[in-house]
């Protein structure tokens, strides 16, 4: 909690003392950072899956909602909104959920069956 908290102070400090347009540069800026940090937290476990031959640390409903969200945004800031501070971090979010969901086709939850993340042979 306290790098939340530090964080935040770190945050409202740079939206109270900057100009408005300097202050939404920056702290968008580390929200882009932390959004990309959020889509690769499941990766985390990468060394864990690999090592237990097992990818059941990595929950398949999220990996599937992070996937679908991140297209849909990355879409939507390439074709229409034409915005990098959309794509980019879509982008690469979608690149980390494809990388969990190939963890978990190769590994499954742990006897390598696709009946492990729902899927009949």
């Amino acid at each position: 909690i306290q790098g939340f908290l530090t964080t935040a102070s770190i945050i409202a400090a740079l939206a109270v003392t900057l100009p408005n347009h300097t202050a939404a540069t920056i702290i968008g800026n580390i929200g882009i950072a932390f959004c990309i940090l959020m889509f690769a937290s499941p990766l985390v476990a990468m060394k864990t899956v690999f090592q237990t031959k097992s990818a059941e640390s990595i929950p398949l409903p999220l990996t599937l909602a992070s996937i679908a969200c991140c297209f849909s945004w990355a879409v939507t800031g390439l074709k229409k909104m034409r915005d990098p501070v959309v794509y980019v971090p879509n982008l690469i979010g979608l690149v980390f959920g494809l990388m969990q969901l190939a963890l978990k086709l190769v590994y499954g939850n742990g006897n390598n069956s696709a009946k492990d993340i729902g899927y009949a042979m």
